[in-house]
């Protein structure tokens, strides 16, 4: 029997504008008692906030995972990977720890102590996700529940009713949701394993990560220490310039911002792109954020 440790969404980064603290080694030290206390731990995507990173945070994540060597998995994720291409993974930060053995990364299904894990990427196609006939398997995705995002990036409950899947664990929404079950699953979404986004829900919520029990698949919800809120984000954090932070929300941002390419940023100054791509909301609430960052905005 093994403890594993499902967690969603590191997003390791030593860069972030809004908080007080030291990001990367609060995030290290989330992902350090997580392992601690389990014989293994899978996380559901975006371990990185960027795809490539610098010398100091390979180094340090490096020095972590070779502590607890052979605890840790991974699926990739939408912030790990160049443009969702695993062919291109020797260029990430995420492909280097998979290939000096720091990390077992996966892509289809693998199996610990006697589990059957499936894996869903950012990117679903349901025609590499077998149906769990005997109820007894473990889907982990990197994806959404419907309506978020692209089509492309969410599971719809008629889906994971389909695919019959006894637990499903899936990553990329930050936001903690309850328990739900569909048909004979049950769909856990915790939230992110950091706080690296400045919504709402960020204010108030706990950090939790999810113990499986490899030998009847039982499973406790279980919290992670951390800091409240207001001692770790800037009071200018959760700040607007005009409007509820509610009307925009960090994923549809995020998927303005993902439509720009390299070249654009030599061909177009950012307004004239965002004109061609986004709604007047969506503009003046990325205007908003350069404001209150200090960020020139052209």
């Amino acid at each position: 029997m093994s403890k594993i440790g499902i967690v969603i969404d590191p997003h390791i980064t030593d860069r972030h504008r809004c908080r007080c603290d030291n990001f990367l080694e609060v995030a290290l030290k989330k992902l350090d008692f997580v392992a601690s206390e389990n014989d293994y731990v899978i996380i559901c995507g975006d371990l990185f906030h960027t795809n490539t990173n610098s010398h100091l945070i390979f180094n340090k994540v490096y020095k972590l995972f070779m502590k607890h060597k052979g605890k840790f998995f991974a699926i990739p994720g939408n912030h790990d990977l160049l443009h969702n291409n695993i062919s291109m993974l020797e260029k990430t930060t995420i492909g280097s720890l998979a290939l000096t053995g720091a990390l077992h990364l996966e892509f289809n299904n693998f199996q610990i102590d006697g589990v059957e894990f499936q894996v869903s990427h950012v990117i679903k196609d349901l025609t590499k996700v077998p149906v769990d006939e005997t109820n007894s398997k473990v889907l982990i995705g990197h994806n959404y529940m419907e309506p978020v995002g692209t089509e492309k990036e969410w599971f719809t409950k008629e889906e994971i009713r389909k695919l019959n899947y006894k637990l499903v664990f899936l990553g990329h929404d930050h936001q903690p949701h309850d328990e739900e079950y569909v048909g004979n699953s049950t769909l856990i979404r915790m939230g992110s394993l950091t706080r690296i986004d400045t919504q709402p829900y960020n204010k108030e919520r706990g950090i939790y990560y999810y113990q499986l029990n490899t030998e009847d698949l039982s499973y406790q919800k279980k919290e992670v220490p951390h800091e409240r809120a207001e001692k770790i984000f800037t009071v200018e954090a959760f700040q607007r310039i005009g409007r509820k932070k509610e009307d925009i929300t960090f994923i549809q941002i995020g998927n303005v911002l993902a439509k720009f390419k390299k070249k654009d940023n030599a061909n177009n100054s950012l307004h004239l792109k965002l004109k061609k791509i986004a709604t007047d909301q969506e503009i003046e609430y990325i205007k908003s954020l350069h404001e209150l960052n200090n960020v020139r905005y052209f």
